[in-house]
């Protein structure tokens, strides 16, 4: 053997004696309680759900390093729960990491979208047809699939909620650059990710109080569109990190349940089928990937300006001034009008926007113009910025039979998670998402 051979034989060892088994598991719970398979729940509207049926994909998890580096590990993991399954301490997956300390970790709830688009039929677990995550009429798979029935007039109903397409990649991100609140430690012996999954979240009010109403057949049946986008950004702050724990060589949860399929450490005791596909997908790659196929981020909120400046957003930043955060947003279509059209600033400590820090209505060109210019007046503090057809004029997002308002924030690129500006800020420029 020659000395580079031998060198890198040993460096190979070295790395994969650095390798410690992370595990990360899952809480299931309702309203901030257990999930119970056999309770009813009561929605804000005052109507009785059950569940009986949660599917999603976890893909791209990785370490993050105090720098804002990542340590990707190789991660695509179908995750089944249904009645008779443990909903506490549940392990997903268990995944050879870096021994090491970290400022945080992140996942996707989705399938890359590099993934995402694949013919079925021809892919094995997690993602051929068997899995039962495929949209066969809308090219691309399922990404979160909460199901149940509810009681409407004294009749059971089914409803169900399948979130997908590429914009709609749920980010999951436990992790602080700034104060290193949040720290990860990975033993030798291995470590522990513990997060809560709070399911009620889904059916949260939407954008200003909209309420997520079953009794509205847009609400029983989602696939897609703007309900999907409401609970989509309800669900922004579903996944919260729970508990970071070391590991005395143990693994493997309370809630043993079926496995499918193979992850690239390969055990779970979650129901799950799951390979590695060695793709390193930041939020940076898929801002510089983003550029066309299906449900880009001009049909689904918000496009990030190149131009635009968001301004300082450092802790001193936050706690003084405030100012202006002006931009421009466009008309889909299916609007025909600016009469109702308003763009609004939500704190970030209120997500949907109950309390609006500032309202206006964009004064278009002409009558006839798609675009126009908006400025919003702000005290200090991080914001988000919705655009929204508010055609009740109750500053709510509202989507039922009678009523279909479009509705967009400023994004991240590709996705509908949104941007926090501190002003003052320019160039937060987005469009709207259409109804038809």
């Amino acid at each position: 053997m020659t000395l580079l051979k031998l060198l890198l034989t040993c460096l190979a060892a070295l790395s994969v004696a650095q390798a410690a088994p992370l595990e990360l598991k899952l809480n299931l719970l309702m309203d901030g309680e257990p999930l119970d398979w056999e309770a009813t729940y009561r929605n804000a509207v005052g109507q009785d759900f059950t569940v009986n049926l949660l599917k999603f994909y976890i893909s791209d998890l990785a370490l993050v390093n105090a720098d804002g580096s990542e340590v990707p590990l190789e991660t695509l993991e179908l995750i089944s729960f249904g009645p008779g399954d443990e909903t506490q301490d549940v392990t997903l997956v268990t995944l050879d990491a870096p021994e090491g300390t970290y400022s945080g970790v992140r996942f996707d709830v989705g399938v890359p979208r590099e993934l995402n688009h694949l013919d079925a039929t021809l892919q094995t677990a997690p993602l051929g047809v068997d899995a039962g995550m495929y949209w066969a009429w809308n090219p691309g798979y399922i990404f979160y699939r909460l199901e149940g029935q509810v009681e409407l007039d004294g009749r059971t109903e089914p409803w169900l909620l399948h979130m997908g397409t590429d914009a709609f990649r749920l980010p999951v991100r436990a992790q602080d650059l700034l104060t290193g609140t949040v720290t990860v430690e990975v033993a030798a012996e291995g470590g522990e990710l513990s997060f809560d999954l709070d399911v009620m979240e889904a059916f949260s009010s939407g954008l200003a109080g909209s309420p997520y109403d079953f009794s509205q057949g847009s609400y029983r049946a989602v696939h897609g569109g703007p309900v999907s986008a409401q609970a989509y950004v309800n669900m922004l702050n579903a996944f919260t990190l729970s508990g970071v724990a070391e590991t005395a060589g143990q693994h493997g949860g309370e809630g043993q349940a079926h496995s499918a399929g193979h992850s690239s450490a390969g055990h779970s005791s979650a129901r799950r089928s799951g390979t590695g596909h060695g793709q390193e997908h930041s939020a940076a790659q898929d801002a510089a990937e983003h550029g066309g196929g299906q449900n880009d981020a001009a049909q689904h909120g918000g496009t990030q300006d190149e131009t635009a400046d968001t301004s300082d957003t450092s802790p001193d930043a936050l706690s003084v001034g405030g100012g202006d955060i002006s931009g421009r947003l466009s008309l889909p279509e299916s609007v025909e009008d600016w009469d109702a059209v308003i763009v609004v600033a939500c704190r970030r400590d209120d997500p949907r926007c109950e309390d609006p820090a500032a309202v206006v209505s964009p004064e278009p060109d002409s009558a006839s113009t798609r675009e126009a210019d908006f400025i919003l007046s702000v005290p200090a503090g991080e914001y988000a910025v919705y655009g929204l057809n508010d055609l009740d004029g109750n500053l709510a997002h509202t989507m039922d039979g009678g009523v279909a308002e479009a509705l967009g924030l400023w994004a991240v690129p590709g996705t509908f998670d949104p941007l926090f500006v501190v002003p003052p800020a320019t160039g937060v420029s987005f469009e709207l998402i259409g109804t038809e």
